[in-house]
């Protein structure tokens, strides 16, 4: 069938037609933007930023954020906190939560312009109020710490609260603690326990050791043993050095768990690098006495330095004892005797200052025997009001008189001679296991009347320790201020 001019244009005009529709279609697609927060979260941030720019210059207050982030972490742009701070701020002003907490996050840290924690604070309420959680979580700490507004420890547990029941973790644990001390709330130890164990899921070290300790002692809850040991080996393997430190000490010593000293050499060796001082010195006296690994005298040392620079009084008592005897390293050795002996004095008085028996103990022989009488008499006076026998029995010699032979000297006796005071001090000694203490009080109770014993036995079963008791009498000025 012959096909007519007409035809042949109908047919024409219908692929042109056709074409047209399809290169419309292709033009369409083409034109369409892609979407920036997809591109943003597949890590494509150029074109996010390529899009947002334009759309927040419009006044798209989503696009201003997402500027305002992109500037802030310096990702498809060189990082600049001014720029994210502008517009931040033209979003936040638009209502936006996200841009609210970003830009109070800025204004409180300083980034990008001066610090203002009183903005900060406001423009986190208003995020806060958007239920925005980590805004929450912040405000809360603001008011929790004093920092920009008045301290309210109440508003700021229902902040914390409120953002805890949406995930946020540090505010599961800073809720959980308010709720551990009853600060801002009623003290509620099974909320406690709740909340930590909540934080704990989300991988916080330190709410695994604090449930840890909840379960260990059973607050909140049934005691639970098995579940504390977990927790504190979750929060050790964490990095916790508390934790770390606590199980140390369970397998050093036994008993809760299998002894393994191995194991507590090695958690001692991890608490130790973060500094903490009670590791540093359990694991110096690893090192000085051969326990789970070779003897090692300078370890030892530097170790029990470093505990005692931090102020732990056990480490200055044994580190000094290192150096008056002369023990561990070369380093020790290598100093002259009168030296030594001058580091361990000045160890003794800096442990003795902080009521450490041991301390006061050996520094008040050492001062008696170069006849500081007063000086040793206080120190004997304080560890034996302490309990140590020993001090109690150096006591009955002082009130019995016998210092003027053991320790002559032309100084006055720091106390008037009272036997009945002799006499309990030597029954003070005796009970705690000074077997010479015997010698001097049977013979004293064969100079006494009936009714001065009566009278010591009294006050010997009413004596009880007292870190005060020696407050009358002058303090040495050798012993360092707390």
């Amino acid at each position: 069938m012959p096909v007519t001019v007409a035809a042949t244009l109908r047919l024409a005009g219908s692929a042109i037609l056709g074409c047209l529709l399809v290169w419309g279609s292709h033009a369409a697609q083409a034109q369409t933007p892609p979407d920036p927060a997809a591109a943003y979260q597949r890590g494509d941030f150029s074109t996010a930023f390529s899009v947002w720019q334009v759309r927040a210059k419009a006044g798209d207050a989503a696009a201003q954020y997402g500027l305002g982030e992109l500037y802030a972490t310096g990702k498809g742009v060189d990082k600049n906190p001014g720029q994210a701070r502008a517009w931040y701020r033209r979003a936040a002003e638009q209502g936006h939560a996200g841009a609210q907490y970003g830009l109070a996050r800025l204004l409180r840290g300083g980034e990008g312009g001066g610090r203002d924690p009183a903005e900060a604070a406001a423009w986190y309420r208003k995020a806060a109020d958007q239920g925005q959680a980590g805004a929450q979580a912040e405000l809360a700490a603001l008011l929790d710490n004093g920092e920009g507004v008045a301290v309210d420890r109440a508003q700021a547990a229902r902040w914390y609260l409120a953002a805890a029941k949406q995930g946020h973790a540090q505010a599961q644990f800073n809720i959980a603690a308010l709720y551990a001390d009853g600060v801002g709330v009623a003290r509620d130890h099974a909320a406690a326990r709740k909340w930590f164990n909540a934080a704990a899921r989300q991988g916080d070290g330190v709410a695994h050791y604090r449930l840890g300790e909840m379960q260990r002692l059973g607050l909140g809850g049934p005691e639970d043993p098995a579940a504390a040991m977990t927790s504190y080996g979750r929060a050790a393997d964490l990095g916790h050095g508390e934790a770390q430190l606590h199980l140390a000490y369970l397998f050093e010593r036994g008993g809760a768990v299998p002894r393994d000293l191995p194991r507590a050499f090695a958690l001692y060796r991890q608490a130790a690098a973060q500094g903490l001082a009670s590791a540093q010195y359990r694991l110096g006296l690893m090192h000085r006495d051969g326990v789970a690994t070779p003897r090692n005298p300078e370890k030892a040392v530097n170790l029990l330095l470093a505990a005692a620079n931090q102020g732990l009084a056990d480490a200055q008592y044994d580190l000094g004892t290192t150096y008056l005897l002369g023990l561990g390293s070369t380093f020790i050795l290598g100093l002259g005797k009168d030296k030594r002996r001058s580091e361990a004095l000045k160890w003794y008085a800096a442990a003795a200052a902080q009521g450490h028996v041991k301390a006061q103990y050996a520094l008040g022989d050492i001062y008696l025997r170069e006849r500081r009488i007063a000086d040793g008499w206080w120190l004997m006076c304080a560890a034996a009001h302490q309990g140590q026998p020993n001090a109690q029995y150096v006591l009955g010699l002082f009130y019995e008189g016998r210092n003027r032979i053991l320790w002559p000297s032309h100084q006055p006796s720091p106390v008037k001679a009272n036997l009945t005071l002799a006499y309990m001090w030597y029954s003070l000694a005796l009970t705690g296991g000074v077997s010479d203490a015997k010698l001097f009080r049977d013979g004293l109770g064969n100079r006494i009347s009936a009714a001065q014993k009566t009278r010591a036995g009294g006050l010997a079963r009413k004596w009880k320790p007292s870190t005060t008791a020696c407050d009358i009498w002058r303090k040495p000025a050798s012993l360092p201020q707390r």
